[in-house]
């Protein structure tokens, strides 16, 4: 069973590593996005990304930011199948620090769908020791 903060690749042909974000919806569904290479000479990466450095997730190699521009709802059902069958693979989990600030840059990304921020802001209300943002 996925929950926010479980990792995986396969998603995409890039294989990037993608992030559970939300708790599953009334319709099934959970937030994802994805990290992508950090490079600060291309302007759309450095003016308000999040980078996350290697040393923060066992999987990450080089900095990398958050692409809240692809971030959206995924069924939850795909996701258990394909992690289930082997097309996704599963990684280490985000560490609840840096899982929070993936929600919280999220929230405060103009790049991010109303539908996708209602679902993390309400997985984060369901968790009493979070106050919700």
């Amino acid at each position: 069973m996925t929950e926010p903060g479980d990792t995986f690749d396969g998603y995409d042909q890039q294989e990037h590593l993608y992030i559970i974000l939300s708790l599953r919806t009334r319709t099934g569904e959970v937030a994802i996005t994805n990290l992508i290479s950090h490079y600060e000479v291309r302007p759309r990466h450095y003016d308000d990304c999040l980078v996350i450095a290697p040393d923060e997730h066992p999987w990450l190699r080089r900095d990398s930011c958050v692409y809240f521009e692809e971030a959206a709802l995924e069924r939850y059902a795909t996701i258990e199948e394909s992690l289930t069958s082997g097309e996704l693979r599963q990684h280490p989990r985000c560490s609840d620090e840096l899982l929070r600030r993936i929600q919280e840059g999220a929230l405060a990304s103009e790049d991010v769908a109303t539908n996708v921020k209602s679902a993390i802001r309400e997985s984060l209300a369901t968790d009493s020791d979070q106050p919700m943002l």
